[in-house]
């Protein structure tokens, strides 16, 4: 249950950064899908939330792969931020 809760505070940021209302349902379409990809990638999972892989070398691996999609810059801030917080394992949630 906690991690929903972690999740939600994360969640809501990302609501209230977004520019309208318009642009929710694709921000959400595109983060569902990086949680997919997160969720369904056991390989991806286990570089991406290992902290003995440099920070900066995760997140230019996610970068790379999220850039191949043409994601939003806000949601791979939203990505980077949570590799940084080392909470990138809520990412599905």
């Amino acid at each position: 249950m906690k991690h929903y809760l972690i999740a939600d505070r994360y969640a809501r940021s990302l609501t209230s950064a977004l520019e309208d209302d318009t642009a929710l349902e694709p921000a959400l379409e595109a983060l569902q899908g990086i949680g997919r990809l997160f969720a369904d990638n056991h390989e991806l999972h286990s570089i991406i939330a290992n902290p003995a892989i440099a920070v900066k070398k995760r997140i230019a691996i996610l970068n790379a792969i999220l850039d191949r999609d043409d994601t939003p810059t806000l949601l791979k801030k939203l990505v980077a931020t949570l590799v940084l917080r080392g909470r990138i394992t809520l990412l599905p949630d």
